[in-house]
């Protein structure tokens, strides 16, 4: 409930948002605070003096074997995007043609993209892009890593699948995630990051690696956390998110999780705090799933969604003053037009509508619910519309460690909104500054 101090705070998240010094300040009327023309971060580099991962990073072979080079053609100058090829829009900060965007990750304090040509551009706090360097990176190219199948993001990582089906990861903790035998883990389908650990679908299960605090890997706890992947839920899964669970879908009806069940994400058991082993129950007609820190959401075939886990925030945009989590499977919503696309943050959902218009709701604190600036209320419990886009919105992103959101539009740009303490949404900014956000859309500068 609004207001009120009561609340357990839950999420592993909130004492790096404090560390940050989130408080819900918001730039003024949304517009970029730093310009996109500022010299200096036009020429940010990397602590080795190349620009991003495409100039010192270049020595880095890919994981599939393949040489990291770009052979790429220089970009195409424009003014306009009426000037670029089909399927390229003009940068706003380079003003050169760009391959529209296709897939979007958004992680703590950064955000990704592939590109349609097959290129990754990473923009945000260096730590989580390079691994050092600046302090912030405006979109920057990804020349290691090129052609991915699927983009992930987190607390200052990222991972992509890679053409050869495998995880390879930058970042922090940068590298090819393997099996028990020592061997990279192929044939992946599509990789997630949580806080501290993550996992991927595979025809064999689902597999996850780094920290098991809390059952994230399906082992006990005594067991600890494995640098490897291991096997935790065996079977094909069609859907999967991580969050402080972790939660799969088979596609038929089976929707199995486990993790911390502190919200409710699991069961709806108040005693049991942490499930080693997968719970599963029946949840038919699940067509997309979608994880936030506390939260999980799917998507049905009749354009309803379904949320459950932590409702403090209203992040489960079924309205209403009631703060009580809310166990699986949850009750049916439905909004003005269908939804076609499902998108999870730390505390609030966004969801995009078949008619092009977005909708979010739960926490608001750094304007990433994004309704008018000058309705900046913390909790947006009733579903509202985002104003400040371009044009009708084609796809949709933000993440179980992301106080942010971003969007596609028709051209193939990307436009975001919410947290931007350390310039994840690509909007001109040079440094880390805790209290920065927007809660009107900012055109990301490529």
């Amino acid at each position: 409930m609004q207001g009120s101090n009561t609340h357990r705070r839950l999420a592993p998240l909130a004492a790096l948002w404090a560390a940050l010094g989130g408080n819900g300040a918001c730039s003024s009327a949304g517009r970029p605070v730093f310009p996109y023309s500022d010299a200096a971060w036009d020429g940010a580099t990397t602590s080795d003096g190349g620009a991003g991962p495409d100039g010192g990073g270049k020595q880095d072979a890919r994981s599939d074997g393949g040489a990291a080079e770009d052979a790429r053609p220089a970009p195409q100058a424009c003014t306009d995007s009426a000037a670029c090829p089909a399927r390229h829009f003009c940068g706003v900060r380079t003003r050169t043609c760009v391959s529209a965007v296709a897939e979007l990750a958004t992680g703590a304090s950064h955000t990704c993209a592939r590109h349609e040509d097959g290129q990754v551009t990473c923009w945000g706090l260096a730590e989580a892009i390079v691994a050092g360097g600046a302090a912030v990176l405006p979109p920057t190219p990804m020349g290691s890593i090129q052609n991915p199948r699927a983009l992930a993001a987190g607390v200052n990582l990222s991972c992509a699948v890679t053409e050869a089906s495998q995880i390879r990861c930058w970042g922090n903790r940068p590298g090819t995630i393997l099996r028990e035998a020592g061997e990279p883990l192929t044939g992946v389908d599509r990789v997630l990051v949580g806080n501290g650990f993550g996992c991927a679908s595979h025809a064999d299960g689902i597999f996850c690696w780094g920290q098991n605090d809390f059952g994230q890997l399906a082992r006990p706890l005594d067991q600890g956390g494995s640098a490897v992947a291991l096997l935790a839920l065996p079977g094909r899964r069609t859907h999967l998110g991580v969050g402080i669970a972790v939660v799969a879908h088979d596609g038929s009806s089976a929707l199995c999780a486990w993790g911390r069940n502190a919200t409710k994400m699991i069961t709806s058991a108040d005693a049991v705090d942490v499930y080693t082993e997968p719970q599963c129950r029946p949840v038919p007609d699940v067509q997309e799933l979608a994880v936030g820190d506390t939260h999980a959401c799917v998507r049905h075939g009749d354009g309803r969604f379904t949320c459950w886990g932590e409702r403090y925030y209203g992040q489960l945009g079924i309205g209403g003053t009631g703060t009580a989590d809310i166990a699986p499977p949850g009750s049916p919503t439905s909004l003005p037009a269908a939804v076609t696309t499902l998108a999870a943050g730390v505390s609030h959902t966004c969801v995009l509508l078949a008619d092009g218009r977005v909708s979010c709701f739960g926490r608001n604190q750094a304007g990433q619910v994004g309704p008018d600036p000058g309705t900046p209320e913390e909790e947006v419990r009733q579903p509202v519309f985002v104003t400040g886009l371009p044009a009708k919105v084609v796809g949709l992103a933000s993440g179980s460690s992301s106080h942010h959101t971003c969007a596609i539009v028709g051209d193939g740009s990307v436009w975001c909104w919410g947290a931007n303490h350390a310039g994840q949404l690509g909007a001109g900014a040079l440094s880390v500054e805790p209290t920065r956000s927007s809660a009107l859309p900012l055109e990301v500068g490529f």
